[in-house]
């Protein structure tokens, strides 16, 4: 059975916001990725985190460094919510 060309158009358009949805998301999660990653090496580490968020740098590395080597990194990053910026 074929869909309703309706159905079938309301489904393209659904698909349509959510990819740009997503897009958006992850040009936002960059742009806050190189405001953070001065030196450009493709890390966060604590002297680039103190300077855009001052002393109180611990919860930060506390949810983002997934890994715990003292340092973000861009998948780290960009796989984290970041309901603090």
């Amino acid at each position: 059975m074929i869909a309703p060309r309706s159905t079938v158009l309301l489904l393209i358009a659904f698909v349509a916001t959510v990819s740009a949805s997503v897009r958006g998301k992850i040009e936002h999660d960059e742009h806050h990725f190189s405001n953070f990653d001065k030196n450009k090496d493709g890390y966060i580490d604590q002297e680039e985190a103190k300077a855009v968020l001052g002393e109180n740098i611990e919860d930060f590395f506390s949810v983002e460094d997934k890994d715990g080597d003292g340092r973000v990194s861009h998948a780290e990053f960009l796989g984290a919510k970041h309901t603090e910026l």
